[in-house]
């Protein structure tokens, strides 16, 4: 005998609102076992089924959390932190490598679109005093021929190969160098 499609269909529901046979005691989907069956059913003839709110809530469905987005990748990027000097507490990014521009520090630098500038107030500076140049994975710093000279870790000098930790003295001014982890830029 075929279900009278006119009439409508009795569901049964575990505690948990999962679809359970009529016959069946207990939930496969609950206990993770086979379904417990009732051992007297006689069939939906002479049964009363009783649907409580209070036993299988009906619960909205939620859509699925949005995943967080992935963390930004770090880069490694070259900075000055100003120690000493008019511009003391500042840093002054370099950039990372490869593809960072020249920077070109001193009282009144040239302006060079290929190069960026940082103007300095410092009476002992020169117009044109210090270039950092960028080589490859590394950072080449060269004295523009400075009045007063430019000194890395102490000694004067007029190009010296750059390393984080390294002191720069040009003017009154003193640099540290420092390999700073960032986010990637998106």
């Amino acid at each position: 005998m075929s279900p009278d499609p006119k009439r409508p269909k009795v569901v049964k529901h575990c505690p948990d609102g999962h679809e359970m046979q009529m016959t069946w005691r207990t939930c496969p989907q609950c206990t993770g076992q086979e379904p417990e069956l009732i051992t007297n059913f006689r069939g939906n003839a002479d049964a009363t089924v009783m649907f409580t709110p209070d036993k299988a809530p009906l619960r909205p469905v939620e859509p699925p959390a949005e995943a967080a987005p992935p963390p930004r990748p770090k880069i490694k990027v070259w900075e000055l932190a100003v120690t000493s000097g008019p511009r003391k507490g500042e840093r002054i990014e370099l950039g990372f490598l490869p593809g960072a521009r020249p920077l070109r520090i001193g009282k009144a630098p040239k302006a060079d679109p290929a190069q960026r500038h940082e103007k300095f107030e410092d009476s002992f500076m020169s117009r044109e005093h210090v270039v950092f140049m960028p080589m490859g994975e590394a950072w080449l710093l060269q004295d523009l021929q400075s009045t007063n000279g430019t000194a890395v870790n102490g000694e004067k000098c007029e190009e010296s190969w750059l390393r984080p930790g390294d002191e720069v003295r040009a003017g009154q001014s003193i640099f540290k160098v420092e390999l700073v982890e960032k986010d990637a830029p998106q």
